[in-house]
């Protein structure tokens, strides 16, 4: 919450003629009946947001859902709307050497590795739980490399569900940037679903698509439409973990299939979502 400085740049908008950008990767928090902090601080992000689009002049977003968020707080002012969605923030490059170093770590006897990507936030951490918990006990050829940081509360929570895993579930804790490339690349399928569901922000589900691994992911409603005819990824619904534990069950079972979706997965990304895309529309912007 910082109201102060979109004041300065309204002021400097107004006071220099500036030309201002804003990039809408997060539109604001939601209001929450049962966190009065949290709704205070949506209350105070909605000024923020309209202070800002007094100063602006265009208007990024990172997913159309952003759009029909913030389009309100402008009052019908003319602006610029532009979609950019956003590319792997993960350097795409494949070190066989460190690859191997982390299959020898983490993938007991050479068996299958299922990985996910990210912060470990309480709601998405939590739908990953559920569904690595619903895959059959009987299904035992594989291990889960949870990778940044608060993976090991992930951890504890599936461990307190299915303490016989204890032994096949890894984390790697906080990671540089530069550091991440060789776990995702190590991962045999990588499992990534939002409660809201996949859309062109989610720089997490990004790294695994550019880097070619095959991803189970989830549709939801912030999720664009081209997602579901893409043939990126395997979606499921965040409402049915245990219909995702099947999807992992099968991809594991499956290499060739494993191999068509990722490569498919990293032609979408190729054609839709690398960076020189966002550099080409920034460039016409202007």
């Amino acid at each position: 919450m910082n109201l102060g400085f979109c004041l300065w740049v309204w002021n400097r908008a107004r006071s220099h003629g500036d030309e201002v950008d804003i990039m809408v990767h997060e539109a604001f928090l939601p209001f929450r009946k049962d966190a009065w902090r949290e709704s205070v601080a949506a209350v105070v992000h909605r000024l923020m947001t309209v202070i800002l689009l007094r100063a602006a002049t265009r208007i990024w977003y990172t997913t159309p859902a952003w759009e029909k968020l913030w389009r309100p707080y402008a009052f019908g002012r003319d602006l610029s709307w532009r979609w950019l969605p956003m590319p792997s923030n993960v350097p795409i490059v494949y070190d066989a050497d460190a690859v191997h170093t982390v299959r020898s770590r983490f993938s007991r006897s050479g068996g299958l590795l299922i990985g996910h990507f990210g912060t470990f936030g309480r709601d998405l951490a939590d739908l990953v739980v559920r569904i690595l918990a619903a895959v059959p006990p009987s299904v035992t050829q594989y291990d889960v490399l949870l990778i940044g940081p608060r993976g090991q509360l992930a951890r504890d929570a599936l461990i307190a569900i299915r303490p016989e895993l204890a032994e096949r579930v890894h984390t790697t804790g906080a990671l540089r940037i530069e550091q991440v490339a060789p776990y995702i690349n190590a991962c045999d399928l990588m499992l990534q679903p939002y409660t809201d569901g996949v859309t062109t922000r989610r720089t997490s589900f990004m790294a695994g698509l550019a880097l070619g691994r095959p991803t189970i992911t989830t549709l939801g409603f912030q999720s664009e439409a081209f997602w579901s005819t893409s043939g990126a990824a395997i979606f499921g619904d965040p409402e049915a973990p245990a219909l995702m534990a099947e999807e992992v069950v099968k991809l594991l079972a499956n290499p060739e299939e494993r191999a068509r979706i990722g490569a498919a997965g990293r032609s979408v990304y190729d054609a839709r979502f690398d960076i020189r895309h966002a550099v080409d529309a920034l460039h016409r912007s202007g």
